[in-house]
């Protein structure tokens, strides 16, 4: 799944870096985009064709430790009430395996293309205890206060990353 900052994260003054998610804590990534076309439309198919792909890369990449298993194509939970947003949540062992993954490889050649297939997107990252498995409204909740707040303890960007504070 692609994604990208919003303006309002983007421009946000927070600059605490964390190197290395220590073995307690990992990180937690929620990511939305909303579709140009509905899927099954024909400039929607390069994108649905790279789906399962896209996240067979994603679970072997080194630190992957769980994606929610729902599938953009038949989504098990609506919770935007629209067909057109697609959703992605994972945990990773760290930030840095994270940043590999979606700036790296296959995925960075499905991301440069986001702007074919989506009309706008937003991430949130935060930090999570090894053994949590976030729900999507969790993700949902995070983001939505990120985007209205900016960079806090409750979710953040790739540009601005809070500290843990274990």
């Amino acid at each position: 799944m692609c994604s990208q900052f919003s303006g309002r994260a983007a421009r946000s003054s927070v600059r605490h870096i964390a190197a290395h998610s220590p073995i307690s804590r990992h990180i937690a990534q929620f990511n939305i985009a909303r579709l140009r076309h509905p899927l099954g439309h024909p400039l929607t198919k390069p994108f649905e064709d790279l789906i399962d792909e896209t996240n067979s890369h994603a679970e072997a990449s080194p630190g992957f430790v769980w994606r929610h298993g729902i599938d953009t194509r038949a989504p098990d939970e609506d919770i935007y009430g629209d067909p057109l947003m697609t959703v992605n949540l994972s945990v990773w062992q760290s930030i840095d395996h994270l940043k590999d993954y979606v700036y790296r490889g296959f995925h960075r050649d499905v991301f440069r293309r986001r702007k074919e297939w989506f009309d706008y997107s937003a991430v949130v990252l935060w930090w999570v205890n090894h053994e949590d498995r976030p729900a999507l409204h969790e993700g949902k909740r995070r983001l939505d206060h990120y985007l209205a707040n900016g960079a806090s303890d409750m979710g953040f960007g790739f540009r601005e990353v809070i500290a843990h504070s274990d």
